[in-house]
């Protein structure tokens, strides 16, 4: 054993331990045959492939146009929002929408207040009478 091999023991970059290079192999026709057959194979599985690309880029234009339609088509109108405008005009939220309206005022001149409280108690009056009317027009 040489110096070179006592401090380098896995033999790297050593010729001494490399292997002498394998004999050519002789190409059969069988081989060229699998040669052959691989490459069809391969041919025919980008096509498949080309094909199902395109496939799948026109169902993505037909979900695009289906969604343009649907889009284009008038939305029905939610009777919520006309339920709730006819709640606060009772005189049960017509009172709170009174306080709620002064203590705006109140903030709008100067006052350092918060109409917290009003604003929930308006909304809650709003949401209590509108709540079975909404529900009554879902069934």
């Amino acid at each position: 054993m040489g110096f070179f091999d006592a401090i380098n023991p896995f033999g790297y970059g050593s010729t001494v331990h490399a292997e002498a290079p394998e004999a050519p192999v002789a190409i059969t026709a069988d081989a060229v045959a699998v040669i052959e057959a691989a490459k069809d194979g391969a041919a025919e599985a980008v096509e498949a492939e080309a094909e199902t690309e395109a496939a799948v880029e026109e169902a993505e234009a037909e979900a695009e146009e289906a969604e343009a339609e649907a889009e284009e088509e008038e939305e029905p109108e939610d009777p919520a929002s006309a339920i709730k405008e006819a709640c606060a005009a009772t005189m049960a939220c017509k009172s709170l929408q009174h306080h709620l309206d002064e203590c705006a005022k109140r903030v709008d001149e100067g006052a350092h207040e918060s109409c917290a409280e009003e604003f929930l108690l308006f909304m809650e009056c709003v949401g209590s009478c509108a709540a079975e009317k909404i529900f009554a027009k879902l069934k």
